[in-house]
C-alpha cells in the first residue's frame, strides 16, 4: 500500500479525534482533499476505486484525506456518525490546506455532500470542486426532517427504516462485493437514523448556500443506474449552482461506485484529466 504520511489539520483542538494521512509526492504542482463515503474509509481509494490515489500521486498531486468519525481508522460508533461533525471537520481540513495556496476538493457519496457543502458555504482557496456520485436529498423539507429527527432522537443508532441497498449493486464487477464483504475496515451495516437525519440537515443547509458556490469550477459524476444515492441530486446541485465551469456527466448504466464499475478507467482518466487542467499553471 502506498504510504500516507499523517495529517493532524487541528481536529483535536475543536473536539474531534479522526485519523488524518497525506500522501506526499517529491515536488508536487497540486493538492487535492479526498473525502470517502459512508462505510468506507480514506485508504480504500489506494488500493481500490482504480488505485486512484497513486494515479494522483504520478500525476504530481498531493493528496490528504481523513476518516469520518465513526469510520476507518477514526474512533467513534461504527457507522453512525453526526455528518454535521463531518462536515465541520471538512471544512476546518480545507482551511487548513487553503493557508498555504489553492486546494481540489474530491467527494463521493456522503463524502460528495459533505465536499459540496464545503465548496457552497466557504469556496475561499478552493480551486475545483469533484463531485461524485453525492448523496444529495432532493426533499430537505421540515416534515422530512422533523420525522427523521424523532427517529434518531429515539434510536440514533436503529438502521433507517428502508430497504438496503445491496452490495452487489455498488459496482458492476461481482469482485467488487466480495472484496468490500473481505474488508474488515469497512462498516458493512445499513445507514443509521442520526447519519441519515443530520445528512438532510447539512443537504438543506447545502441548497441554501448553493447560490454562493459562483467560482469554483466543478465536475459532477453520477451513474444513472446508481440504486444506492439519487442521480436527481446531482442534477438538481448542477441546476442550482451559478458557476460557469460546470460539467454533469451522467454515467449511462454506471453503478455507485464508478471507479470500481466496468467503466473504471474511463471515469478516473477523465477526473484525472480535469484535475490537470485545474492545476496546469500552478
Amino acid at each position: 500500500m502506498t504510504h500516507a504520511l499523517p495529517w493532524d489539520f487541528g481536529a483535536a483542538e475543536h473536539g474531534h479525534r479522526v485519523s488524518g494521512y497525506h500522501w506526499a509526492t517529491p515536488r508536487p504542482r497540486g493538492r487535492v482533499l479526498l473525502q470517502h463515503g459512508y462505510g468506507e474509509y480514506a485508504e480504500r481509494f489506494v488500493i481500490r476505486y482504480d488505485e486512484f490515489v497513486p494515479a494522483m500521486l504520478a500525476r504530481g498531486l498531493d493528496v490528504y484525506a481523513f476518516d469520518m468519525p465513526g469510520h476507518g481508522r477514526s474512533p467513534g460508533r461504527r457507522g453512525s456518525l453526526d455528518v454535521r461533525d463531518a462536515a465541520a471537520l471538512h471544512l476546518l481540513a480545507k482551511n487548513a490546506l487553503a493557508a498555504d495556496g489553492p486546494v481540489l476538493l474530491y467527494g463521493h457519496s456522503l463524502g460528495g455532500l459533505v465536499a459540496a457543502h464545503t465548496a457552497a458555504a466557504d469556496p475561499d482557496g478552493v480551486a475545483g470542486a469533484v463531485i461524485s456520485s453525492a448523496a444529495l436529498p432532493t426533499h430537505t423539507g421540515w416534515g422530512l426532517r422533523a420525522v427523521t429527527g424523532m427517529l434518531s432522537t429515539v434510536a440514533p443508532h436503529a438502521p433507517v427504516p428502508l430497504r438496503a441497498t445491496p452490495v452487489s449493486a455498488l459496482a458492476r464487477p461481482a469482485e467488487n462485493a466480495e472484496i468490500i464483504a473481505a474488508d474488515g475496515v469497512m462498516y458493512p451495516g445499513r445507514l443509521t437514523n442520526r447519519t441519515a437525519h443530520t445528512a438532510l440537515q447539512v443537504a438543506a443547509d447545502l441548497w441554501r448556500l448553493a447560490p454562493r458556490w459562483t467560482t469554483v469550477p466543478t465536475l459532477i459524476l453520477h451513474g444513472s443506474a446508481d440504486r444506492s444515492t439519487d442521480p436527481q441530486g446531482s442534477v438538481r446541485l448542477a441546476r442550482a449552482v451559478p458557476v460557469d465551469d460546470l460539467t454533469l456527466d451522467i454515467v449511462d448504466g454506471g453503478y455507485h461506485e464508478l471507479l470500481n464499475d466496468t467503466c473504471r478507467r474511463e471515469i478516473r482518466d477523465r477526473v484525472l484529466a480535469w484535475l490537470d487542467e485545474r492545476t496546469a499553471t500552478r
